[in-house]
């Protein structure tokens, strides 16, 4: 019993302690005259009288061999405030019953749990506050600008070719920007309706049926860039029908935006299991891809590796990456410069055919 780490004591069947380690008396500062042969809750001046250690020991244990990780706090005159984990196991022993009782304490522990919980209860009032104020923000924002786009428009109508070339200019400037600001507003409220999105338990989707819509939603997209997309057998898959819609569609514009000049946008989607309940998506293209130092970084709102040279936000891979982290999956990008990406991402998948199949390494 010594040369376990862990305190250990040893009762008779009157609760008396026969024997104690030298960790159980180094941890709770009592002396091995003062612990053989004395009721447990009488040692140490009853500071063992402790009301979750009677019930361990008078109520639950007589009706169990074993008894783990039964959780007692207790603040100790001496040493203070402990969280301790007991494990209790009858046993026989020259012909007579005994009680083995092993003590972890897991006071920093318990501590840690009780911070994290507290971290995780600000974090997420924070960021439910946040959200708020995208929403809140954004609808209040698409008023006035709204206004503007439409005064800009009775300018562009009334004065167009009228004026000299650059006033024409400014006209067009101006038309591009309100619409800039009108999906840049759209894209912050979808970000921020993301997290409101519940678990995945309460929500199905047949993927194939999703992108079938997403692909009906971007067709003036697709017949402007003359694109191909193409699809494998996808499954069915545990996640809202809107998060997978917004999630395909992100993937495909984000695949058509960065074509390569000169060559029609080839997209191809695809899916098998990746590991246990999990199924593995992947969306290709065959644009002009990243960069391998880009590519950890493409995810971040508003990270937009060609500036103004291409269309969009800088939301689209950031929505995309929450809602897959929002269902317990990961989204990553494989890519060769000149040569397309590959865009991965795992979901809870419903559809036993595709859970048959052999995992992905």
């Amino acid at each position: 019993m010594d040369t376990v780490r862990e305190p250990l004591l040893v009762l008779d069947g009157t609760l008396r302690i026969r024997s104690a380690n030298r960790s159980f008396f180094e941890q709770f500062h009592v002396s091995p005259e003062h612990t053989q042969g004395i009721l447990i809750y009488e040692l140490g001046n009853r500071q063992w009288d402790i009301p979750a250690l009677r019930k361990l020991l008078e109520e639950v244990l007589p009706h169990n061999t074993v008894m783990t990780d039964f959780l007692v706090e207790h603040d100790f005159p001496v040493i203070g405030q402990k969280a301790m984990l007991l494990n209790a196991r009858k046993l026989r022993y020259e012909e007579e019953d005994l009680i083995l009782l092993a003590i972890e304490d897991i006071t920093d522990r318990r501590h840690f749990e009780i911070e994290q919980e507290h971290f995780m209860h600000e974090l997420a009032n924070r960021n439910e506050g946040l959200a708020q104020f995208a929403q809140v923000a954004g609808h209040d924002l698409r008023t006035p600008l709204s206004a503007i786009a439409g005064f800009v428009h009775i300018l562009q109508r009334r004065y167009t070719g009228q004026l000299d070339a650059g006033f024409d200019e400014f006209l067009g400037r101006m038309v591009e920007s309100t619409k800039s600001m009108a999906d840049l507003l759209s894209d912050l409220l979808q970000y921020a309706q993301v997290g409101e999105v519940s678990g995945p338990a309460t929500h199905k989707a047949n993927a194939e049926q999703v992108l079938d819509t997403v692909l009906g939603n971007l067709q003036p997209v697709i017949n402007a860039n003359n694109a191909v997309v193409t699809h494998d057998p996808l499954p069915s898959v545990s996640i809202d029908p809107t998060s997978l819609t917004q999630l395909l569609q992100n993937l495909i514009v984000n695949g058509i935006q960065y074509r390569r000049a000169g060559e029609v946008p080839r997209i191809h989607v695809s899916a098998r299991q990746d590991r246990e309940d999990f199924c593995l998506f992947s969306v290709s293209d065959n644009g002009i891809g990243i960069q391998a130092e880009h590519r950890k970084n493409i995810f971040a709102p508003f990270r937009r590796l060609h500036g103004d040279e291409r269309p969009g936000t800088g939301l689209g891979l950031a929505i995309t990456q929450r809602i897959v982290e929002r269902y317990g999956g990961d989204i990553w990008v494989e890519s060769q410069p000149g040569k397309g990406s590959v865009f991965y991402f795992t979901i809870p998948c419903l559809d036993s055919a595709f859970l048959s199949h052999p995992s992905v390494d």
